[in-house]
C-alpha cells in the first residue's frame, strides 16, 4: 500500500473502519498532502483498492484535528453509507464531511463550518456530532451544521474526544478530566463524577 518497490513518501493512515455487516470489508483513510484518499479491502485487508481521491489539500484526523491524516466511518445501519472527514483546502480552515451512499463509488461533499471530525449517532445515523468547545450537530448526514450552546458545566479548557452510546447519549471529556454527559442531543449536560 503501495507495493514496497514504489518509491514515494510514507503513507499517513488516518483511521480504519469495519463494515458492520461484513468484517471482510475494511475501509481506510489515507492522507497524502494534496491528495487524501479512501481505500477499501474486500478480503479482510489482504488487498486494497483506492476507491476515491478527494480534491482537497488535506484531511484532518480525530487524533490531530487540522493536520494531515483522515477519518473514515461506516453507518452501523446501512453499510453502503460511508463517511470521510475532514476536508481542508489550502489556505482555508473550512472542514466538511464527504458521504457515499453507494459503498464508495460516488461521494457528496457536506457543508463546512467545524474543525473536528464528527461522531455518528448509532441511534439516529443521519445525525453527526462534531466535538469541540462549541459542539456541532448535523441531522442531515453532514449537509448542514448547527452550533449548540456550550454547557455552563464545561471547564475553561480544551474539549477532547466525544463518544455517543447506542441509545444516543453523548459523552465529552475536557483536558482537565471533566466528563460531561447529555441525553438530549447536546442541549443540556450533566457532569459525570466518580
Amino acid at each position: 500500500l503501495p507495493p514496497p518497490w514504489v518509491p514515494g513518501p510514507p503513507l499517513n493512515i488516518g483511521t480504519i473502519a469495519l463494515d458492520p455487516e461484513n468484517s471482510q470489508t475494511v475501509w481506510m483513510s489515507i492522507a497524502m498532502a494534496g491528495s487524501p484518499s479512501v481505500f477499501m479491502s474486500s478480503d479482510g485487508g489482504l488487498h486494497w483498492q483506492d476507491v476515491h481521491d478527494f480534491q482537497a489539500f488535506f484531511v484532518a484526523t480525530a487524533a490531530n484535528p487540522g493536520s494531515t491524516g483522515g477519518d473514515v466511518f461506516v453507518d452501523p445501519r446501512n453499510s453502503s453509507r460511508i463517511y470521510s472527514c475532514c476536508t481542508n483546502t489550502l489556505g482555508a480552515q473550512a472542514h466538511g464531511v464527504f458521504r457515499s451512499e453507494d459503498g464508495g463509488k460516488t461521494w457528496t461533499a457536506g457543508s463546512a463550518g467545524f474543525s473536528n471530525p464528527p461522531v455518528l449517532d448509532p441511534a439516529a445515523p443521519a445525525t453527526l456530532y462534531a466535538p469541540g468547545n462549541a459542539l456541532g450537530r448535523s441531522t442531515d448526514e453532514g449537509q448542514t451544521w448547527t452550533t449548540l450552546p456550550q454547557s455552563p458545566l464545561a471547564p475553561n479548557g480544551i474539549a477532547g474526544n466525544l463518544a455517543v452510546d447506542p441509545s444516543g447519549g453523548l459523552y465529552q471529556i475536557f483536558d482537565y478530566g471533566t466528563l460531561l454527559k447529555s441525553q438530549d442531543g447536546g442541549t443540556t449536560w450533566t457532569a459525570v463524577t466518580g
